[in-house]
């Protein structure tokens, strides 16, 4: 799974081969976020080449994933835009299946830090030179249903940011 946050809104984000979009959400002007998802084969390249349409300051990152369902490995997913605000929430997802693995990612306009959601697990936190913050961190929902909303903050002050919940099935 990776995800990526580039500075402007509406900024073409352009994937390698084989890996499926999950899903977008751009600020007013600020930021484009997109988390995609790509089931890994037996041979992988050493890296990976994301594309933007205009330059700008990125940051973003992978987490490999084992034990996911290799069809449908999206259960449920949910971004939200948070204004002017030192919360990175989200309003949650409702999971079909028992033990899904939430994945909860977060970009940011100004380079700073993430305190994750209770429960959560941090997998990566990264910053471009001063105007973009990526995470990615995650959690076991163990039962099936609502997650509720998930609520982390972050040290850059009244920021708008975006976040999304992405609920992995098992395998």
């Amino acid at each position: 799974m990776l995800h990526v946050v580039v500075r402007t809104a509406g900024n073409a984000i352009t994937a390698p081969a084989g890996w499926n979009l999950v899903l977008r959400q751009d600020s007013g002007a600020s930021i484009s976020t997109a988390t995609y998802v790509k089931v890994a084969g037996t041979s992988e390249p050493a890296s990976y080449t994301w594309s933007f349409g205009t330059g700008g300051q990125a940051s973003g990152g992978i987490v490999s994933y084992l034990g996911v369902n290799t069809t449908t490995p999206v259960d449920a997913s949910h971004a939200q835009y948070n204004s002017s605000t030192s919360n990175v929430d989200n309003s949650g997802v409702t999971t079909t299946t028992a033990n899904d693995m939430l994945v909860y990612t977060v970009g940011i306009t100004v380079a700073t830090t993430v305190n994750v959601p209770s429960g959560f697990t941090q997998q990566w936190q990264t910053s471009s030179n001063s105007s973009t913050t990526s995470e990615m961190s995650q959690k076991l929902f163990a039962s099936a249903g609502a997650t509720g909303t998930i609520h982390g903050t972050h040290n850059g002050g009244a920021n708008s940011n975006i976040t999304m919940l992405i609920a992995l099935k098992p395998a």
